[in-house]
């Protein structure tokens, strides 16, 4: 059944957002004890505010935002541009979404640090891909909740698995 009426429409989404919390703060012990470190006490987003950003440098830059439909990490068209043609390696772009991770309140600590190196191997593997769709803007990599639990569950493989996860689901889009 569907409703048009905002206040159930809030109700849900808030209650969507707190089964979704819920479901990755159960799987804090299993990330304990497979040695993961986990800095936060939650593995959710940080509500207050909804939307941080970080940045590394000047120049180059890359930030994630948390919206309703899921987390959205955006590249500036230096980094872009650094990126395809060689400048800029995976362990950096890894290290920057990793602290962008952590500054939008997704992900922080050791989770950051694998899911920042998961998705740049997709960002690396995706070159091509990134070279065509970017207009001189940047471009940016929507991922929604749905796509983040599937690489939270790829977490215990490491990077690669994140890698073999995302590169299914994971496309650049122009700014």
């Amino acid at each position: 059944m569907s409703t048009t009426d905002p206040k159930i429409i809030e109700e849900q989404f808030e209650q969507s957002k707190k089964d979704f919390k819920a479901t990755l703060d159960s799987q804090l012990a299993t990330l304990k004890e497979m040695g993961m470190a986990v800095a936060e006490p939650s593995l959710a987003y940080d509500e207050a505010p909804m939307m941080r950003r970080a940045a590394s440098g000047t120049s180059e830059q890359i930030s994630a935002t948390v919206h309703w439909w899921g987390v959205d990490i955006v590249m500036n068209n230096k980094l872009t541009e650094d990126i395809i043609s060689g400048i800029t390696g995976t362990g950096a772009v890894g290290g920057l979404i990793a602290s962008a991770l952590g500054a939008a309140g997704v992900v922080t600590g050791g989770i950051a640090t694998v899911i920042g190196a998961g998705i740049a191997a997709v960002v690396a593997i995706k070159i091509a891909q990134i070279k065509i769709t970017n207009n001189g803007n940047g471009v940016h990599w929507p991922i929604t909740w749905v796509q983040w639990a599937a690489l939270l569950a790829a977490v215990p493989g490491g990077p690669a698995a994140i890698l073999a996860a995302g590169a299914l689901f994971l496309h650049p889009i122009r700014n």
